[in-house]
């Protein structure tokens, strides 16, 4: 069970490394979305949103807010997103918060890749299957990449 929370919550932080806050700026906007409910009793609802300029990602933010029947393995969930996202504590304009809310956790990512060190990132995630190039996060890249673990993506106006 513990290995395949830990490998549920890899996929999710791999998912999540592309999220961040928009500001002022009129980026085109990207929402994906993924609904699990399990026969297990755990119920996630996932929300990306990629805020982008021509061909790359300039920001992401993500909302993820799993709820699960059982208190104790909500706590081994929250534990090992804590463990997922330490990793990245320190790296400036990439930010993670996670809070219980009953027996919902929301997990929320802010990266903005016009500032982030893209290079911080390949360091703790490795150079192979990413989706970084050149320092930047190609859109049809990130959205394939999306796809490939069952996330729906539609382009906003």
């Amino acid at each position: 069970m513990k290995n395949k929370i830990i490998l549920c919550l890899s996929v999710i932080l791999m998912l999540l490394v592309f999220t961040t806050a928009c500001s002022k700026n009129n980026y085109k906007v990207v929402k994906c979305t993924r609904d699990v409910d399990s026969q297990e009793g755990l119920d996630a609802d996932m929300n990306y949103y990629l805020y982008y300029e021509g061909k790359y990602i300039k920001k992401m933010t993500s909302t993820e807010r799993i709820t699960f029947n059982d208190e104790k393995t909500l706590k081994v969930y929250k534990d090992a997103y804590k463990k997922s996202y330490a990793p990245y504590d320190d790296i400036k304009y990439y930010n993670h918060t996670i809070k219980q809310e009953g027996k919902t956790l929301i997990s929320k990512v802010e990266i903005n890749y016009d500032k982030v060190d893209i290079d911080k990132i390949i360091e703790i995630e490795g150079e192979d299957d990413n989706i970084y190039k050149k320092g930047k996060v190609p859109l049809k890249k990130a959205i394939n990449f999306y796809k490939k673990a069952g996330i729906r993506c539609d382009y906003e106006s």
